[in-house]
Order: C-alpha cells, then sequence, then structure tokens
C-alpha cells in the first residue's frame, strides 16, 4: 500500500535509528514533517529537497513524496498528519489555514527553514498535544486542537512570507533530472524502457541503475505512481473516470482501475465522489 488512508489526526515524535527509506506514498491528509537530527533527501514530485534539521516539510493529499536518509545514524522528526476536514472547520474568512498546502503548485515550495526559536515553539506545542493527548483528561481534545492552531497560523505566517521561506533550490543531479524532465513531458504516452533509453542516447541498464540509486524506486514504478497522482488531481478537478484514466497515460482503463485501487484503497469513482463531496461542503 503506498497510501496512508486516515480520517483522524495524527502526531508523533520519532527516533529512527537504522535507514529506513520508503517507497514514494501519498496520503488522505495533509502532513507537516519537521526535521530535529540528521540528514534527509526529502523528495514530492518531481523535486529534492536536501534538508537539515530545522527544516518543516508541508505536503498536501495529492503530492507523492519520501524520505531518504543520507547517513547510516538515527534521525528525529515530527510528523502530523491534518485531516483536510479539520483546517476547513477552523479556518475563516479572514484565515485560511489551508494556505501552506493548497496555493500553491504540486511538489513546489514546500519546505521552510525554521529559525531556532521557532523550532523550539513547535516542538512545545506538540510536546503539550501529546501531554494532552495522553492525560486523556476532559477538555483533551480541545487542547490538542488549540496547539495544533497555533502550529498551523505560524506555518501559515511563515509560508506568505517570502524572505523567511527555505532558499535552497529543490534539485536532483542532472543525469536523474534528465529522466525525470523525460517522462513529465511524455507521460501520456506509452512508456518504454527502451525508448526512454534512446531518447536520452543512454544505456537502459544504465539508466535504471543511476535512477534507482537517487531515488530509491525504480523508473516504472516511479512512473506508475505520478500516473497515480496524476489521475488524483484530475478526479478530484471532477474529471470523469475516463477522462482521468486517459488524461494521466493509463493505456488501459481495467489496468487503471486495479493500479488505483491498489495504490490507494480506494475505486476511481469512489475517490472522485469524495472530493466533491469534501469540496461541495466548502
Amino acid at each position: 500500500m503506498d497510501i496512508l488512508v486516515s480520517g483522524e489526526l495524527d502526531f508523533e515524535t520519532l527516533v529512527t535509528r537504522k535507514p529506513f527509506n520508503r517507497d514514494f506514498h501519498i496520503h488522505e491528509h495533509y502532513e507537516l514533517y519537521l526535521l530535529l537530527e540528521g540528514d534527509l533527501n526529502f523528495y514530492v514530485h518531481d523535486s529534492c529537497y536536501p534538508i537539515q534539521p530545522g527544516t518543516l516539510m508541508i505536503c498536501n493529499d495529492l503530492e507523492m513524496h519520501k524520505a531518504v536518509l543520507l547517513t547510516n545514524e538515527y534521525y528525529k522528526r515530527i510528523y502530523i498528519h491534518i485531516p483536510p476536514t479539520f483546517l476547513h472547520q477552523y479556518s475563516t474568512e479572514q484565515t485560511d489555514l489551508t494556505t501552506c498546502f493548497v496555493r500553491r503548485e504540486i511538489g513546489t515550495r514546500n519546505a521552510i527553514r525554521l529559525e531556532p526559536e521557532q523550532v523550539m515553539l513547535f516542538t512545545r506545542l506538540v510536546k503539550e498535544m501529546h501531554e494532552a493527548r495522553d492525560s486523556g483528561g476532559f477538555g483533551n481534545d480541545l487542547l490538542i486542537h488549540s496547539r495544533l492552531l497555533q502550529i498551523l497560523v505560524m506555518v501559515n505566517t511563515l509560508f506568505q512570507q517570502e524572505d523567511l521561506r527555505d532558499s535552497a533550490a529543490a534539485h536532483y543531479p542532472p543525469n536523474v533530472r534528465e529522466i525525470i524532465t523525460y517522462v513529465d513531458e511524455h507521460i501520456l504516452e506509452a512508456l518504454t524502457l527502451d525508448q526512454i533509453a534512446a531518447a536520452l542516447a543512454l544505456n537502459k541498464y544504465h539508466l535504471c541503475h543511476i535512477f534507482k540509486a537517487e531515488t530509491g524506486t525504480t523508473i516504472f514504478r516511479y512512473i506508475l505512481l505520478k500516473r497515480i497522482s496524476l489521475s488524483r488531481i484530475l478526479l478530484a478537478e471532477g474529471k470523469n473516470v475516463t477522462e482521468a484514466c486517459f488524461q494521466s497515460g493509463f493505456q488501459n482503463y481495467t489496468n487503471f482501475i486495479t493500479e488505483f485501487r491498489k495504490v490507494t484503497g480506494f475505486t476511481p469513482k469512489k475517490f472522485r465522489d469524495m472530493k466533491l463531496k469534501e469540496a461541495a461542503k466548502h
């Protein structure tokens, strides 16, 4: 399964003491991911962000992403998974808490570099969220929500301040960037390994090796997840299932239904209906 399906608010502070490089995946919620210790590459769609402690990553429910540890040492991070309904519930006409998640192009402006005092505030608020959850006492849900709202106001404020955004350009090595650019430009075609290798004047085995070494996944897996991600965007925009199938590069309708369900846990129609119903409420 490459999608984490959850309608509930989820948050943890985790330390991983061995390399754990998950494949590309997509959430059914929005994610805040703050690196506290370690050295990672964070991939979002076509972008690769080299991130250091203090970098906050922002992903929405349409962005495929993964984190890759660059050393054999442990790393520590905080993640918060936020149901879109939570943001809509607490947003106002003046304050739209979805801003940092949706008011940008897919796979862009995902990183914000926090100052030390902002990291301390973020971690303190999450610690208080943990304490409220663990207490199970009266009003603990409101205490959790109030701390999360403070985090969301801070993050959205920073997101809208150009000079405080992470200025480091997202990048892949040039040879991998060339492969990804070609795939993106021809995603609607029936791509084959021979076709990609010939177009880029590369040995196909070398092509597979450098792509897997950099991204941690195969080029065929990347193409599949890229098409699934594109189809999710089209379905969320209101395209019907047939349109989403062929406008995302799938050549076979039955295969599209099978792969979409395998990756997301939903049929395309159910996913479309869910997204349109959600949009109608707001």
